[in-house]
């Protein structure tokens, strides 16, 4: 990939931001969806870009202050653990694969 490809494929990605997007058919971003639907709360943390969710670059668990829901759908845990980029808590440990799948799909 050449840097002007590379700066285009970034713009366009930035401008899209905030942008919703109508599509016909089933969603493609089923984790985004779910994670907008499983939040009861107005008020709620979004979930961050999908793109930056997916880089796969400064994706650490971090000890959060706080005990919070895991975000991952279909989790109904709780966990002390959040990712350091995206501030979402994720389950993390022995036996749980919720930060792996989150940041892998």
């Amino acid at each position: 990939m050449t840097l002007a490809a590379f700066k285009e494929d970034l713009a366009i990605s930035l401008c899209k931001v905030g942008q919703s997007t109508s599509t016909r058919g089933r969603p493609s971003n089923i984790i985004e969806n779910a994670l907008i639907q499983k939040s009861k709360k107005p008020n709620a943390l979004k979930p961050p870009n999908q793109d930056l969710c997916v880089d796969c670059i400064d994706h650490w668990p971090i000890d959060a202050s706080t005990r919070s829901h895991c975000k991952m759908p279909g989790c109904n845990g709780y966990t002390w653990q959040a990712c350091e980029k995206c501030q979402f808590g994720l389950c993390v440990g022995k036996g749980k694969t919720c930060f792996k799948k989150y940041h892998t799909t």
